[in-house]
C-alpha cells in the first residue's frame, strides 16, 4: 500500500508590474506569448496597468474581438491551464516525474520508492531504491536468518497500449545493493550437538523483470492509481573487490526464481501543485 505524490512545476518570470493579458472564451487552449517590443504580426492591447502585446494565431483575431471579453492575470491563466493539463492530458512533456511508495510482504518485507521520468506517452525511465529486510526464526529446527540489503535499481517502462502513463507495462530494471546477513543454528543429535553462527556484509546485483498495470483517474488537480503486478524472471549475483579488479559472478536463480513471482499490489494519490 503506498500513494503518489505527482508534482507539476510552472516557469514563471517576474515582471516589474502586473500584467492583464485578454483571453477569449473560443481561445482558452491557445498559449498567449506577450513580448516587447512588439514584432509585426501581433495586435496591442491596453489594459489600466501596462501595454500589452499578444502573439496572434490563424485566423489573425482583430481588437475588436477581445473588447467584449473579460481580463485575466498571468497567474490566473496560469492556473487555469495547469488545472486543464491534469484534466485532459495531451502530450507527455506535461507529465513530471511521480514517486510511487509501497511495500510487498510475502515472508519478507520490501519498502520501495519508484521515481518515473516520462521519455513519451509510452517509454519512461526509472528509478527505484529500496530496503528489503528478512527475519527468519524457525523454533522448529532452532535456525534462524536475518537479512537487510539496501540499494537502488534503475531501469525502462513501456507502457504497451502507448497511453499516457497508465494501462500495462512491461519493465526491466537492473539493481545494487549492499546488505548484512546473520545466519545461526543449533542442532542437537543425541549427546552431540554441532551448532554455528555466521555473520556479514554482503553486495549484491539484481537484474529483473516485471509486469503489472497501472489504472489512473484524474479530475483537475487530484489523480488516483492503483496498480497491480508481478516479477517474472530474476537473475541475481554477488559483486566484490579483489586485487583492484571487480568480480561479478551472476546466477540464474532456477527454482528459487519462483520465490519472485510475488504479487505486489498498491494505489497512490497525487496533488498537483
Amino acid at each position: 500500500m503506498g500513494f503518489t505524490l505527482a508534482l507539476l512545476t510552472t516557469l514563471t518570470f517576474a515582471t516589474p508590474d502586473t500584467i492583464y493579458v485578454q483571453v477569449p472564451a473560443q481561445k482558452r487552449d491557445t498559449v498567449y506569448v506577450v513580448q516587447r517590443p512588439a514584432p509585426a504580426n501581433t495586435v496591442q492591447q491596453k489594459s489600466a496597468e501596462a501595454p500589452v502585446y499578444m502573439t496572434v494565431g490563424t485566423p489573425t483575431p482583430t481588437p475588436a474581438t477581445y473588447q467584449s471579453q473579460e481580463y485575466m492575470t498571468l497567474q490566473e491563466r496560469k492556473k487555469m491551464r495547469r488545472a486543464s493539463l491534469i484534466d485532459n492530458p495531451r502530450f507527455f512533456m506535461y507529465y513530471y516525474p511521480i514517486t510511487l511508495i509501497g511495500a510487498t510482504s510475502v515472508g519478507f518485507v520490501s519498502i520501495y520508492v519508484t521515481l518515473e521520468f516520462p521519455l513519451s506517452n509510452a517509454v519512461s525511465i526509472i528509478a527505484t531504491p529500496s530496503l528489503w529486510v528478512w527475519n527468519n526464526d524457525d523454533s522448529w529446527d532452532d535456525e534462524s536468518e536475518k537479512i537487510n540489503r539496501f540499494g537502488v535499481a534503475a531501469g525502462v517502462r513501456k507502457y504497451l497500449n502507448n497511453q499516457i502513463h497508465r494501462g500495462f507495462f512491461i519493465q526491466s530494471t537492473i539493481g545494487i545493493y549492499r546488505g548484512h546477513s546473520q545466519h545461526s543454528s543449533d542442532y542437537g543429535y543425541y549427546d552431540d550437538e554441532y551448532s554455528y553462527d555466521e555473520e556479514g556484509n554482503f553486495s549484491k546485483i539484481d537484474v529483473l523483470g516485471y509486469m503489472g498495470t497501472v489504472i489512473k483517474w484524474s479530475h483537475f488537480a487530484l489523480s488516483f492509481e492503483a496498480g497491480l503486478g508481478f516479477a517474472f524472471w530474476s537473475t541475481s549475483g554477488d559483486f566484490a573487490k579483489e586485487d583492484n579488479h571487480l568480480r561479478t559472478d551472476f546466477l540464474y536463480q532456477g527454482d528459487e526464481a519462483a520465490d519472485n513471482l510475488v504479487l505486489d499490489a498498491g494505489f497512490s494519490l497525487g496533488i498537483g501543485l
